[in-house]
């Protein structure tokens, strides 16, 4: 969730934005607090922001301040969603192999006689499409 650091009664704005997303049943996910304006912003209302919410984002949407963290954040965010398998495809199936670079995030990639092994993070979703090729712990 966004919050406008400036604001002035941004104790208020959190805890009703927690609340909102608690009664729409979302209060148990995963969250990214992101405050704006940090352009704009006294010393005292990031002091004050940074303990409501430590693992913030701070960023400025004006300036372009604090994007790449938030960037960054979100990559983690969406591959620790991912869950991390190994594989291995034949070679007649390069279009799955495709596929996974498409969809997913593919951290090692070898060509071996017997196909091609692969590590990597896929979302849960797809699972139907690489679960043949998945090598048994």
């Amino acid at each position: 969730h966004v919050l406008d650091v400036t604001a002035a009664n941004l104790e208020a704005h959190y805890a009703t934005t927690l609340s909102v997303l608690n009664e729409l049943a979302a209060g148990d996910k995963r969250m990214l607090t992101v405050f704006n304006k940090v352009d704009a912003a006294t010393p005292e209302q990031i002091s004050h922001a940074r303990r409501l919410a430590p693992d913030a984002i701070f960023l400025s949407a004006r300036t372009g301040k604090g994007l790449e963290a938030l960037q960054d954040r979100c990559i983690e965010l969406i591959a620790d969603a991912f869950g991390a398998i190994e594989l291995l495809v034949p070679h007649a199936r390069y279009d799955i192999v495709a596929k996974l670079h498409s969809i997913g995030h593919v951290q090692l990639e070898e060509q071996r006689d017997d196909g091609v092994y692969i590590q990597g993070r896929f979302p849960p979703a797809q699972a139907a499409l690489f679960q043949p090729f998945v090598l048994a712990k």
